[in-house]
C-alpha cells in the first residue's frame, strides 16, 4: 500500500518529531511504501536522511478561495496514492489557520477518490480573531471527513464529542517512543523544567525565579530540557530564562540538535518530578511514569495541558499562572511525592 503522510517535521520541534516517528513506524512495521509531505523538507532531510520527502507548499489566499469552492489548488497527485495519514498534532486552530485550509483540501481531495483516511491524535482550538468563525467551521469539516479521526486529550474530545460521533480518544502517539538514557548528568536531585516563550514573558520569569529559587532551597537543581529546540528565540523553550533564572540549561551541557525525542525522554526519567508548559514535556514525563506538573496562561496551553491531564493524569496538577504561587505550586506538587 501506498502512503501520503503529512507531517510537520523539520521545525526544530522534539515533540514533533516524536509524533512523527512513531506514526512513521507504524506504517512501516505494516510493510507500506511511505511518502512524507511536509513544509521544511530541507531541514526535515537534515533530520531524517532515508525518508521520502515532498513539499507542502503554502497556497496563496486567493488559492485557498479557490480551493475551498471546489477548484483542485493541489500538486498532489492522488493517484499516486492508497490512503492518507496525518500525523498528530496540535495546529487545528486559529494559530494555523493555512495549515488548517491544507489539510482540510488534501483530506477532502483522498476522500473525494474514496481513498482511506486517517487522522492521528490532534488537538483543537482555541479559535479567535478575525478567522475564529472560518477557521472553527472548516476544523469542524475536517473531523468529518476522515474514516478515523483520533483525539489526543479530553477537552478537545468533549468539544468535537457533541458535534462528531467518530472520533476516538487516544494517546498521543509520542507517548510510545522507546527511552534513550545516553545522556550522562552528574547525580544531582534534578527536577526538569520547560519554560515556552509564550505570552506575557515578564510574568514568566518572574514566576520561574521564584519557582527555581524555591527548589534550590529544598535540594533541587533545576534541569531546564527544551522540546523546540531550534529557531528564533520567541520559539526555543527555555531560552528566554537564561541569565535571569538560577538552574542548569541541557544546551549547555549537550549539542541539543544532535539529540533525539527518545534521549529526551531519557533525560526527563532522569529527574525526581517535572513542570512544563510544553504539550509533549508533559508526555514525554507522564509516559515515563516521572511525578509532574503543567501549567499554562491562555486557552491554548490549557487545551492541551488540562486536557492531557484530564485523560492521562492528575488534573489537580495542571496550573494557570500566575494564579497558584510559584512556592504553592511546588509544595502541591513534592505533597504527591509523599502520598
Amino acid at each position: 500500500m501506498k502512503v501520503l503522510l503529512v507531517a510537520v517535521v523539520g521545525n526544530g520541534n522534539f515533540g514533533d518529531e516524536a509524533m512523527f516517528k512513531a506514526v512513521y513506524k507504524t506504517l512501516i512495521d505494516r510493510r507500506y511504501e511511505i511518502t512524507v509531505t511536509t513544509y521544511e523538507v530541507e531541514r526535515a532531510k537534515k533530520r531524517f536522511q532515508d525518508i521520502r520527502f515532498i513539499k507542502l507548499s503554502a497556497l496563496s489566499k486567493k488559492e485557498y478561495i479557490q480551493g475551498f469552492l471546489g477548484k483542485d489548488v493541489l500538486d498532489i497527485d492522488v493517484s499516486n496514492f492508497d490512503s492518507l495519514y496525518v500525523s498528530g498534532g496540535g495546529n487545528l486552530n486559529s494559530l494555523y489557520p493555512s495549515h488548517v485550509f491544507n489539510v482540510y483540501l488534501i483530506a477532502k481531495k483522498f476522500k473525494k477518490k474514496g481513498k482511506y483516511v486517517e487522522f492521528r491524535p490532534q488537538s483543537v482550538g482555541p479559535f479567535f480573531g478575525r478567522n475564529k468563525a472560518v477557521v472553527e467551521f472548516l476544523v469542524n469539516r475536517i473531523v468529518r471527513i476522515p474514516d478515523t479521526f483520533y483525539v489526543r486529550e479530553l477537552l478537545s474530545y468533549e468539544y468535537l464529542r457533541r458535534k462528531h460521533q467518530k472520533i476516538k480518544l487516544s494517546r498521543d502517539d509520542a507517548w510510545d517512543i522507546p527511552i534513550d538514557e545516553s545522556v550522562k548528568l552528574t547525580n544531582e536531585k534534578y527536577v526538569g523544567l520547560c519554560i515556552r516563550p509564550w505570552k506575557d514573558g515578564e510574568i514568566l520569569v518572574s514566576y520561574i525565579r521564584n519557582l527555581t529559587i524555591y527548589l534550590q532551597k529544598h535540594g533541587y537543581v533545576p534541569l531546564f530540557i527544551p522540546i523546540a529546540y531550534e529557531g528564533s528565540e520567541k520559539y526555543i523553550d527555555n531560552s528566554f530564562l537564561k541569565g535571569k533564572v538560577p538552574g542548569i540549561f541541557l544546551d549547555d551541557l549537550v549539542k541539543i540538535d544532535t539529540l533525539t525525542p527518545e534521549m529526551i525522554k531519557g533525560v526527563i526519567k532522569k529527574c525526581c518530578f517535572t513542570v512544563g508548559m510544553s504539550y509533549h514535556f508533559s508526555v514525554f514525563s507522564l509516559s515515563t511514569g516521572v511525578p509532574s506538573a503543567a501549567i499554562y496562561l491562555d486557552d491554548y496551553y490549557k487545551i492541551k495541558n488540562l486536557g492531557l491531564y484530564k485523560a492521562f493524569g492528575n488534573p489537580e496538577l495542571v496550573f494557570k499562572v500566575p494564579e497558584i504561587s510559584s512556592e504553592q505550586l511546588i509544595d502541591r506538587v513534592m505533597k504527591t511525592l509523599k502520598d
